[in-house]
């Protein structure tokens, strides 16, 4: 028979020829569960997606997996700033044998649509700058915020999501049982979890399902610049714990809540804060007890570099004085 050359295809694991009648695979079911498991990682998520519900051992091989994904966006805020009628879903991964998401930003992204009657339709988007779609597939009776959140939270039981961009105006009471519903330790973000939002209530809801120490970026919506969060937002082990902070909201941060922050790079306002627990910090900086990359208050009131100094023993560690004198004022603006 005659021997086929395949065309070559960058990123393919390893060049290989076939012949025409090796192009089906009939010895899967004696194929060992790992080695399965090790073909399967190479498939991209779309096809993955379809293969699982061939059949009951698919949908086995495929949920037990970890699935890496870098990268989910979710937002209902539209092109200048518009709420829309839909949530968009959209993932990123990466391509075998390569690990940078900025290098392969390959996306699957679904709309789940408002009907106006409280419930919701999902579409498939072919193409994301003309918003291409294959046909209207399955109809819900929960809204397309709820449905959203409910597919996220699915995706999860067999995919490793490392980062979540959420962007979101609110929630209706309804639409945040979909926390509630969801197993203890089921989470949605390991490397960062970004969210701009558009009310108060919406923010903690995610905390629980967020890897301990998991860096956080939290922004108002556009024209949302009201967001508050009060004392008791602090007080999560998760908020406490993250490596870092970036939070552009106005908040109630006490002195006692924030010298419990782990994160080495900080950056929020933090009117309620003291020279006594920024004193603390870099006491703890000093001694080596806490690592610093980047720490910078806004809005901080009536603190002078005296008052923050006050009994440091800064000259006496070997660290130069006026490059550190430098870094602290800076960071109180």
């Amino acid at each position: 028979m005659e021997e086929v050359e395949m065309e070559e295809v960058p990123g393919m694991l390893i060049d290989f020829h076939i012949t025409s009648d090796e192009h089906e695979f009939h010895r899967w079911s004696e194929l060992p569960l790992d080695i399965k498991t090790m073909i399967l990682e190479y498939i991209p998520f779309p096809t993955l997606r379809n293969f699982m519900f061939l059949s009951k051992e698919c949908f086995s091989l495929v949920t037990r997996m970890n699935t890496l994904i870098f990268y989910v966006h979710l937002s209902n805020v539209g092109p200048e700033h518009r709420i829309e009628n839909f949530v968009q879903l959209s993932l990123s991964w990466p391509l075998p044998g390569r690990k940078e998401q900025e290098q392969f930003p390959i996306m699957y992204t679904l709309h789940f649509v408002e009907d106006g009657k409280g419930g919701c339709s999902v579409r498939r988007v072919t193409d994301d700058e003309e918003w291409k779609f294959i046909s209207a597939g399955l109809h819900y009776d929960r809204s397309a915020r709820f449905m959203a959140l409910a597919t996220l939270f699915h995706l999860t039981t067999y995919l490793n999501i490392r980062s979540v961009f959420a962007e979101l105006d609110a929630l209706d009471p309804r639409d945040e049982e979909v926390f509630s519903m969801q197993p203890e330790g089921r989470i949605i973000a390991r490397d960062e979890f970004f969210i701009t939002a558009g009310s108060n209530a919406l923010i903690p809801r995610f905390l629980p399902f967020v890897e301990p120490g998991c860096p956080l970026v939290i922004l108002p919506l556009y024209g949302q610049e009201d967001i508050f969060l009060r004392t008791p937002f602090f007080d999560s082990a998760l908020v406490q714990s993250s490596r870092k902070l970036q939070i552009e909201v106005n908040n109630e941060v006490t002195d006692d809540q924030i010298v419990l922050f782990r994160a080495y790079d900080i950056s929020m306002p933090a009117p309620k804060v003291t020279a006594k627990a920024i004193n603390r910090m870099i006491s703890e900086w000093l001694e080596r007890k806490r690592n610093i990359n980047f720490i910078q208050f806004k809005e901080v009131y009536n603190v002078t570099i005296e008052d923050v100094l006050q009994g440091s023993k800064i000259k006496n560690v070997g660290v130069e004085w006026k490059t550190a004198l430098d870094f602290i004022t800076a960071q109180i603006s």
